[in-house]
């Protein structure tokens, strides 16, 4: 950044400035250019933020061309017009702006209040009209007082639903925008992928997602929760939540952290979905959102787990619990025991030991899993095992992991249904502990 406090130009050292990509932040009370001789002025592709925060600024532009300017405080635009590629202005602020005069804006004005902080903008003399000319388009606000104003040059001036007509005003209908909800259209051109937290309280943060990206995010489970948000990014965003690949709409959500949205989302399956990230009106924008996805909630535990059996009867343990899990309680059926996700055992005899294994996390969820475990058979000799996740649906998915030489599979699901098949899925009719074996 570039820190100026008062600039004018009729320091007669200062007779250019090209500014290139910069981005210059202002603190000085007042944008002074009046007197222009043998003065050059280049916006180039800038970002000019006005941060005075001593009371109101004033702004002098001297008839230039700017490209992205942005006037964080209240601000005073007067003596002479002014053209800008990208005007912006700041919620529960207040501009002013000469009669007479017009602002040319060539690409966006930005000028989206809230609620609690509408967007007053008058003219210096009152009864007297200033002008905001912008070619063509449409521009979209909202929650805005407007007195003295007049919108013209082509495009279409629509101060929004909640917007305060103050009187003498003209081109502008205070109506809402088409884009009041859902802006831009799912193209199913993916911009980002990301994988899905895995851990309670775990999060992925993007720090900059444009307007209009759709972002893939795999790995979501069934029966979680999750929080998508754009809290705390700069300008006003909502979100949308699609099936990955298209269809419509499963989630939509605007305003919920200010000008930012956020949606709790928890997938009805599991995979990949879609986050549509859109602007209050739909622009590939040239800010970055800040897009975060938190795991925040497991809506159940589960677990199993898998082993090795070495020669020496030593039996290497690893947990298969659901994200979330925090501790781990073993029974190795030998009177000892273990806190650790993934032991590591030794028997003093070959055996069939009785395993268990139980689980918590931090919503108070507990479960337990048990099965026989062999230890020091012949190599020769078959060994059933298996696993299995259950979804919010009552839905099964069995995944055998038995060792040895197998023929067949005989699966007792416990409710008087049964399968031959290696890998099943079964429905449950109702909710319950279930004793599954496989045979």
């Amino acid at each position: 950044n570039i820190q100026w406090k008062n600039f004018e130009s009729s320091n007669s050292n200062i007779r250019g400035l090209i500014l290139g990509s910069s981005t210059i932040r202002i603190y000085g009370w007042q944008w002074y250019i009046y007197t222009i001789t043998n003065f050059t002025f280049d916006a180039g592709t800038s970002k000019i933020i006005f941060d005075y925060a001593g009371g109101t600024l004033g702004f002098t532009g001297g008839n230039l061309s700017y490209n992205h300017t942005q006037f964080l405080e209240n601000t005073r635009i007067y003596n002479l017009n002014n053209t800008f590629n990208i005007l912006e202005f700041t919620p529960g602020k207040s501009y002013t702006l000469e009669a007479s005069r017009t602002q040319t804006v060539n690409d966006s004005f930005i000028a989206l209040g809230t609620a609690s902080f509408p967007i007053t903008i008058d003219s210096d003399a009152p009864g007297s009209q200033a002008t905001i000319s912008v070619d063509s388009g449409l521009v979209c606000e909202d929650y805005l007082n407007l007195i003295d104003m007049n919108g013209t040059g082509g495009a279409t001036f629509r101060a929004g639903g909640n917007s305060v007509d103050l009187g003498n005003n003209s081109g502008w209908s205070f109506t809402c925008c088409e884009q009041c909800e859902e802006a831009c259209s799912y193209d199913n051109i993916v911009d980002s992928t990301f994988a899905a937290p895995f851990l309670v309280g775990d999060s992925v943060n993007i720090p900059c997602i444009q307007s209009g990206e759709l972002v893939r995010i795999t790995s979501l489970l069934a029966g979680l929760t999750y929080r998508i948000s754009t809290c705390g990014s700069s300008f006003d965003t909502q979100l949308s939540i699609y099936p990955a690949g298209g269809g419509s709409s499963i989630a939509f959500n605007d305003d919920a952290c200010g000008a930012q949205a956020e949606i709790l989302f928890t997938p009805f399956a599991t995979g990949a979905y879609d986050v549509l990230v859109d602007r209050y009106i739909c622009n590939n924008s040239f800010e970055c959102a800040n897009f975060t996805i938190e795991l925040v909630g497991t809506g159940g535990c589960y677990t199993s787990f898998d082993y090795v059996v070495d020669s020496t009867n030593t039996v290497y343990y690893t947990a298969m619990s659901s994200p979330g899990v925090d501790t781990w309680t073993w029974d190795f059926g030998d009177a000892t025991s273990s806190t650790i996700a993934n032991p590591v055992h030794s028997y003093s005899y070959p055996t069939d030991y009785y395993v268990c294994l139980t689980v918590t996390d931090p919503g108070g969820c507990n479960t337990t899993w048990c099965e026989w475990v062999s230890v020091g058979n012949d190599s020769d000799l078959c060994n059933a095992d298996y696993t299995v996740w259950v979804d919010t649906s009552k839905t099964a998915y069995f995944n055998e992991m038995s060792t040895g030489v197998v023929n067949s599979y005989s699966w007792d699901f416990g409710d008087g249904n049964t399968s031959t098949n290696a890998n099943p899925v079964h429905l449950y009719s109702a909710n319950g502990s279930y004793w599954a074996c496989l045979t």
